[in-house]
C-alpha cells in the first residue's frame, strides 16, 4: 500500500493489507526492511491489526489506518485508532532487520 523511507534511507518501512479467508477479515501489516530488499510472501514482522469486528475505522484496503512516520533512522512511529485490535507490535525492530 505505502513505503515509508528512513531518514538515512537505510530502511523502509512498508505498509499492506492481507486477508486470510471469508471468515476473516482484512488486516493491516507493517514490515521493516533493508531498502534493497522486497517484501516477503509472510506476515509483517512488526505490526499486524485489523478493525476489531469494525470498531475501529478501515482504510481503502479494508484494514484499519495507521500513520507512519520516522523520528529517526532508529525509531518508527506506527499511530493507529485506539478500538484497532492488535496482534503484533514489536517494540524493538533492529534485531529483525539484521537477520533478514
Amino acid at each position: 500500500m505505502k513505503e515509508f523511507l528512513s531518514p538515512e534511507g537505510t530502511y523502509k518501512a512498508v505498509v499492506f493489507q492481507r486477508d486470510c479467508g471469508a471468515t476473516t477479515g482484512f488486516s493491516t501489516q507493517i514490515s521493516v526492511l533493508k531498502m534493497n530488499k522486497k517484501v516477503p510472501n509472510k506476515s509483517g514482522n512488526l505490526f499486524i491489526a485489523d478493525t476489531n469486528y469494525g470498531d475501529a475505522p478501515a482504510a481503502s484496503w479494508g484494514g484499519p489506518q495507521v500513520e507512519v512516520a520516522w523520528k529517526n533512522n532508529n525509531s518508527l512511529i506506527i499511530r493507529h485508532h485506539l478500538k484497532t485490535k492488535i496482534f503484533k507490535q514489536v517494540k524493538k525492530y533492529m534485531e529483525l532487520i539484521l537477520n533478514i
